[in-house]
């Protein structure tokens, strides 16, 4: 009867174990317009999309996997640590890259190609260019989007 009860535990811990180590730990879920400051990994959920945010050497490093972990797009410009940087998602799943390290820049899906195609701004840009929504997410993040 001992070693049934033993081998219950063993079971149980072992299923344990294998349920803790397949959660997605530490995946915080991002709604569209929602903005990003902070380093981490972010789930959108449609399409769905991560973005994986990190600080390597004092720069911001990201990238954006589909479901499959099929990398979409990644980092193009070195943006300091120090100075203010954030994401964005607007309601098309584009990626909006702030930086006033750098400059802003976007990912869009071009559905002709059936990729994301990286985009870049001036510091200034014509707001007709961001959506209205993120531009008002970011609101007083970065004084030339207002």
């Amino acid at each position: 009867m001992k070693t049934y009860i033993d081998f219950l535990r063993f079971i149980v811990t072992l299923l344990l174990l294998t349920y803790m180590g397949s959660c997605d730990k530490g995946v915080m879920h991002v709604e569209s317009n929602e903005p990003i400051f902070d380093a981490g990994v972010y789930q959108l959920d449609n399409p769905n999309l991560k973005l994986d945010i990190y600080i390597e050497n004092d720069l911001v490093r990201y990238k954006v996997t589909e479901a499959n972990s099929k990398k979409i797009c990644s980092h193009q410009n070195d943006i300091s640590t120090f100075q203010k940087w954030a994401f964005c998602w607007d309601q098309n799943a584009t990626q909006w890259v702030f930086s006033s390290d750098v400059g802003h820049t976007y990912w869009k899906y071009d559905t002709s190609a059936s990729a994301y195609e990286y985009h870049e701004m001036e510091y200034r840009f014509d707001k007709t260019i961001v959506p209205q929504e993120v531009r008002e997410a970011m609101k007083g993040a970065f004084s030339n989007l207002e």
